[in-house]
């Protein structure tokens, strides 16, 4: 559960301080945005993407989720696995 609350934590913190930065920098600029001010926007947007994908790809917190996920696709190659010496066995026979 804690996974849970600061994933989405980071989620919300990350697309608030993108907002508020993208805001500040926009912010009574009609004549233009300094390189200065769009390079460090930049730097900051970067770190907040990535913790977006990070948290999208953790499936917000569901760590154990892929864990399982992963045990399923195992259980089901050695299913399979299994079939096929079976179905050898009675090929050989």
């Amino acid at each position: 559960m804690k996974y849970k609350v600061t994933s989405w934590i980071s989620f919300l913190g990350a697309l608030g301080w993108g907002g508020t930065l993208f805001f500040f920098i926009v912010k009574d600029k009609a004549h233009g945005i300094q390189l200065s001010e769009l390079l460090l926007f930049s730097t900051f947007l970067v770190c907040q993407i990535c913790t977006i994908l990070f948290v999208f790809w953790t499936g917000f917190g569901n760590s154990f989720a892929s864990m399982s996920k992963k045990l399923d696709l195992e259980n089901e190659i050695l299913k399979k696995q299994i079939e096929q010496k079976a179905l050898k066995k009675e090929l050989e026979n």
